[in-house]
């Protein structure tokens, strides 16, 4: 059988997406679909200041005065609040142990060579030129990154500095 029959509202129903009265329920307008008839749905603002939000058309949140409304960062605040977190500048003086033999940069994942100098490099940068070929920057021949060790003790030095 049919459980799911379109059934006629009485008279008095008024379809809450295009407004008209008594032909049909919503969810069989005619209009579904169609994103010039969605109903935007508006969320109270509580908890959130008036000073926090501006009057925005795409906002999610209602205005006293009805009119939509999105929140607004707070940037001093959260500049308060991320100080000492973050570092205001970025360490530029990286010693020359910590840095990339590579590409010069601090060692991001910092990776041994296991096989032949037992050197460290970036994990993205000894990878790429052994998938390239097989030999090691230094000359050593049929490295694969397989080879490759993660180098913990200065992965943890290079996150404490920077």
């Amino acid at each position: 059988g049919s459980s799911f029959q379109k059934k006629v509202p009485h008279q008095g129903y008024i379809c809450h997406r295009c407004g008209v009265a008594g032909s049909h329920f919503i969810q069989h307008c005619p209009t579904n679909g169609d994103p010039s008839y969605d109903v935007k749905k508006m969320k109270m603002p509580s908890g959130i200041p008036r000073t926090m939000l501006v009057a925005n058309p795409d906002g999610s949140y209602a205005l006293p005065t009805g009119e939509a409304a999105a929140m607004q960062p707070n940037e001093d605040a959260f500049a308060k609040e991320i100080e000492g977190v973050i570092p205001s500048e970025p360490i530029t003086d990286v010693p020359s142990e910590l840095r990339c033999p590579l590409c010069q940069n601090a060692l991001k994942d910092a990776v041994l060579t296991s096989k032949c100098c037992f050197k460290s490099y970036c994990d993205t940068c000894i990878r790429n030129v052994l998938l390239e070929k097989t030999t090691c920057v230094c000359g050593a021949k049929n490295i694969r990154a397989d080879d490759l060790l993660p180098n913990k003790t200065l992965r943890e030095t290079v996150d404490r500095l920077l």
